[in-house]
């Protein structure tokens, strides 16, 4: 089923979770299950850390000849998002920054920034920061 939603045509969104934890921010993604399906719309989440993704190695092949030669799960995950008529990419918050994994995948898929195979993609990117309890010196 498509379901239009403000203008924008929704069939299947996929959710990229960049936790290690499934806490928050995965609880955060799974609060989303409900609403995307009683609106008849496919609803999936992407554990980032279940794949290998190695560091990109900054060689461009992937912008100038439209792969990349790294040989671990990116490819995989990428298929799945091209697939999706939206996408929610998530991450808790480290440091006042997004997580690590979620930047390595990002950094792997440069191409996207140039030429992108997610032109007219929907995203939407929720962070999540629980408040950090620092203990008092004694």
């Amino acid at each position: 089923m498509i379901k239009e939603i403000g203008g924008i045509s929704l069939k299947k969104v996929v959710a990229v979770n960049s936790s290690k934890r499934k806490y928050n921010t995965y609880r955060a993604l799974e609060s989303m299950r409900p609403i995307f399906e009683s609106e008849g719309i496919e609803y999936e989440i992407i554990n980032l850390h279940d794949y290998k993704i190695n560091y990109c190695n900054g060689c461009e092949t992937c912008i100038k000849k439209d792969y990349c030669p790294i040989d671990d799960d990116v490819n995989k995950i990428n298929e799945r998002l091209v697939q999706a008529s939206g996408i929610v990419l998530s991450t808790p918050v480290y440091m006042e920054n997004i997580s690590g994994i979620l930047k390595t995948f990002i950094d792997r898929n440069c191409k996207w920034y140039h030429r992108s195979d997610l032109l007219g993609e929907t995203m939407s990117l929720p962070c999540h920061n629980e408040r950090q309890r620092v203990k008092k010196r004694a």
